[in-house]
């Protein structure tokens, strides 16, 4: 469902129409006359974030153009009201051919491999609202590039799937039979974790979605997944961006977010000699996003 004043714009509405498309979902969006800002739908929110406690005094109070909706702290619903399905639970049994993941790139699938081992395949699919020859470009390269970081990684020491085959939109790879760390984190999996990362910043790879979801753990070994948003670059901010990513996410789904933070600093500055900089770099960040 699309609402507000965004929902004016015409090709966003008809690129998100395709998106819906392509997973089997619906797309509803009202007609253009009722797309504006909604007055009354904003009071009523405040209404909701204050009878939830929520507030802020006046003084406190400004506008931030900045401000994303991704860093909106839903405080009047309830955690057990939500009834969110994890995508991959530790209770989870998962089948040859079954879809695992539906993301905004690529499908995520299993396959019978050799001596019937499980196979995972990352298919990106094609998007009806790019131009055909540039959408198969786009895919390509993404895939090869995501091929060769996986691999880079791997040799520096990160533990990551093995690369089986690379086709022109899809990525044959091992099967990592674990579970995602946000169903298990403590301080002690958060140290390992800051080990890793600084294992990957030192070979100078920047992941781009450093969250609990992305990292599992199989046996005694973590494993990092996802590398579609990966790329190469040595600079302090880029760094440190990666970084801040990983501790929001500790602050917005783990409880305890300050301890896991310390555990990870600890065991990132055992790995990386430029630790130092980029903890300081991801102070500069969050103050960044809290004031501009």
């Amino acid at each position: 469902m699309l609402a507000g004043g965004v929902g004016a714009n015409t090709r966003l509405r008809e690129m998100l129409n395709d998106m819906c498309e392509a997973r089997g979902a619906k797309f509803y969006v009202p007609e253009k006359r009722f797309m504006g800002d909604n007055g009354t739908m904003i009071a009523y929110t405040g209404l909701l974030m204050y009878k939830s406690g929520n507030t802020l005094s006046l003084d406190e109070s400004r506008v931030n153009p900045s401000f994303r909706t991704d860093d909106v702290k839903v405080t009047w619903i309830r955690e057990e009201e939500m009834k969110k399905v994890p995508e991959i639970s530790p209770e989870t049994s998962l089948k040859i051919g079954e879809m695992l993941d539906n993301g905004a790139e690529a499908v995520v699938y299993l396959e019978e491999g050799p001596e019937g081992k499980k196979v995972l395949i990352k298919e990106r699919v094609p998007k009806a609202y790019r131009h055909k020859e540039i959408d198969e470009k786009i895919r390509t390269e993404r895939n090869r590039t995501e091929a060769r970081l996986l691999s880079e990684a791997r040799r520096s020491g990160v533990s990551t799937p093995i690369i089986y085959d690379v086709e022109d939109f899809k990525l044959k790879m091992q099967y990592i039979d674990g579970v995602p760390i946000k169903y298990l984190i403590t301080s002690e999996i958060s140290e390992k974790v800051g080990e890793l990362i600084g294992k990957l910043h030192s070979s100078g790879i920047i992941h781009g979605d450093l969250t609990t979801s992305n990292l599992l753990l199989a046996g005694k070994r973590l494993y990092l997944l996802d590398f579609g948003l990966a790329y190469f670059d040595k600079g302090v901010e880029a760094r440190g961006v990666d970084v801040h990513v990983l501790f929001q996410t500790f602050e917005s789904t783990h409880r305890a977010h300050e301890a896991l933070v310390e555990a990870f600093k600890k065991g990132y500055q055992s790995t990386f000699i430029d630790s130092e900089n980029v903890l300081k770099r991801v102070e500069e960040i969050k103050k960044r996003a809290r004031y501009a």
